[in-house]
């Protein structure tokens, strides 16, 4: 099966340590 596909349009946020 296809990879899931994010419902957000513009890739996630970098996480910020």
């Amino acid at each position: 099966p296809p990879p899931p596909v994010y419902k957000y349009k513009s890739p996630p946020p970098p996480h910020h340590y």
